[in-house]
């Protein structure tokens, strides 16, 4: 069962028990007694209601930031409440978020700079996955086997830690 489950059934046992007890109070004492019984019970509901709006909405708040992070959406960020706790956890979200946006700009930098070097480079660059399955062929390496098709069974020969000059 989820915690607001649990909440909603506790608050509305305990309200439910206030009504009864105010009705025998009602067919024991005189009015006054079950108006102010009635009062106080409405007061109850009235609070039991703005604290589980405050108790829910961080919970509301953290499900929508692990939905952003699924979605890998690091432009997902939250306002400040005016709440201190929920306040201080949208400030975490928020620089998390930002570390988390700051690291994928730069290893997209990296990625893109590391590209364009292997591209322009004079030297042939030939790259393999772990499988041996060819990846990626610069220009340079691609003239070099277009003019040599033997080089590329050479090089496939080649095994690990076995470097050939």
């Amino acid at each position: 069962m989820k915690v607001k489950t649990k909440y909603i059934v506790f608050i509305a046992a305990i309200h439910l028990l206030c009504l009864v007890m105010s009705y025998f109070i009602f067919k024991q004492y005189n009015i006054v007694f079950f108006m102010v019984a009635e009062v106080v019970i409405i007061i109850s509901i009235v609070i039991a209601i703005s604290l589980y709006q405050q108790l829910i909405r961080p919970l509301t708040y953290l499900k929508q930031g692990v939905n952003a992070i699924k979605d890998q959406d690091f432009n997902v960020k939250f306002l400040p409440t005016g709440k201190g706790e929920v306040d201080e956890l949208v400030d975490v979200y928020n620089k998390m978020i930002d570390a988390l946006r700051e690291e994928r700009r730069t290893q997209q930098e990296q990625h893109f700079f590391l590209e364009k070097l292997i591209q322009t480079s004079p030297t042939g660059i030939i790259i393999l996955d772990y499988d041996g399955t060819l990846k990626q062929v610069n220009p340079k390496a691609k003239a070099i086997l277009d003019a040599h098709p033997d080089v590329f069974e050479q090089l496939t020969a080649i095994q690990t830690d076995d470097p050939k000059y």
